[in-house]
């Protein structure tokens, strides 16, 4: 933002040329919370529709790689043959889980600023590093303090709501079996990831609506540059006005005119 910097207050909304110059040097409005907590969210939803097909295999991968070993220590087999029959399913069912999150993290990205690239933002520019300097205490750095210490606050808050309502459960679970505690644990885990998830997706988008009006606070504009951003794009409003005052004039002597 300091190539904008001048001495005038900055009052005026930015215009589209500015929006438009602000865009091409990768200066968009965009909240990497949001995106952090869809993907993460995305993640959670794929690996519980995945997380029982992925136990299976996971549990033969096991047994084929003790086999192999077995097999190894009597002299039989010492090639990698068993190691990539027993993880290649566990590859493929991985597959569909790391491709969902990573259409959701390109998609969440793109739904907040469209498809952009360039390189702007990762160029040394040491004049945004005295900026920064000096903007160390700003209304940006005590939001983001803020948002931190309400995303701490509300996942103690869901932690411990959910464990208290589980605890009658988890009590009574301790007579159960390993495979039957083993899926307590589960559910358990995965209706507190849901929720802290939930919770962090409502902070992020506060912070989505907040970093939009940032951004356009960021790219106000002085009276000059305003009008300069107009003459570029429409002319000098001068003469425009003079130009919209002789046509006025024009309309009134002709109706003079015909009246006569």
């Amino acid at each position: 933002m300091d190539r904008w910097e001048d001495d005038g207050e900055r009052t005026y909304p930015p215009s589209q040329h500015r929006l438009d110059e602000a865009r091409r040097s990768g200066l968009v409005a965009r909240s990497g919370d949001l995106t952090g907590v869809l993907t993460a969210l995305a993640g959670i939803l794929l690996l519980g529709l995945l997380g029982p097909s992925l136990l299976g295999v996971l549990t033969r991968m096991t047994a084929r790689l003790l086999d192999g070993r077995q097999g190894s220590a009597d002299g039989a087999d010492l090639s990698l043959r068993p190691v990539v029959s027993a993880v290649g399913p566990v590859a493929w069912t991985l597959g569909p889980l790391l491709l969902g999150v990573l259409v959701v993290a390109v998609l969440a990205n793109v739904a907040q600023v469209g498809f952009l690239a360039t390189a702007e933002p990762i160029r040394p520019d040491l004049r945004r590093l005295w900026s920064g300097r000096r903007r160390i205490v700003c209304l940006r750095s005590l939001v983001r303090v803020g948002l931190a210490l309400v995303k701490i606050a509300a996942v103690a808050v869901v932690a411990y709501r959910t464990l208290a309502e589980a605890m009658p459960r988890l009590v009574a679970s301790a007579g159960l079996g390993a495979a039957d505690l083993a899926a307590e644990a589960g559910r358990l885990t995965y209706l507190l990831a849901l929720r802290v998830a939930g919770v962090l997706l409502a902070i992020a988008l506060v912070d989505w609506v907040y970093q939009r009006w940032q951004h356009r606070e960021d790219l106000k504009m002085t009276r000059r540059e305003w009008l300069d951003d107009l003459r570029r794009s429409e002319g000098d409003p001068r003469n425009k006005a003079r130009r919209r005052r002789a046509g006025t004039d024009l309309v009134g002597r002709i109706r003079q005119e015909q009246q006569r």
